[in-house]
């Protein structure tokens, strides 16, 4: 089912917004919906960064490659209200910890690992 036009802008402004997060810096899901103008919407920040696309070699020239994908978002900048990466499926809140710890963010674990 294709977006409307306003779901459309607002997960882009999201994602615009994510990357203006410097490197090395941190922000949560609420703070990106506030700057949107939409704080009851931190929930919805969480979801727009759980389906972006793979990332996709830009020389692949690939039909339907999204603007908006893991390799050019810094979704790993990201966090809980609590100051911590959300736990979800996978290996993902792994290789968030490892991806900030790469850019000098002091990662500390918690007794969820």
């Amino acid at each position: 089912m294709p977006r409307s036009n306003e779901t459309e802008w607002w997960v882009n402004a999201v994602y615009e917004t994510i990357m203006k997060i410097p490197y090395g810096r941190v922000t949560t899901y609420k703070h990106i919906a506030e700057l949107l103008e939409t704080p009851q919407r931190a929930r919805q920040v969480g979801t727009c960064l759980w389906n972006l696309s793979p990332a996709v070699d830009p020389s692949s020239n690939e039909q339907g490659a999204s603007l908006y994908n893991l390799g050019n978002v810094p979704w790993q900048r990201v966090i809980n209200s609590e100051a911590m990466i959300s736990h979800r499926g996978g290996n993902w809140a792994n290789v968030q910890a490892q991806t900030l710890r790469g850019e000098g963010v002091h990662v500390s674990t918690d007794e969820m690992g």
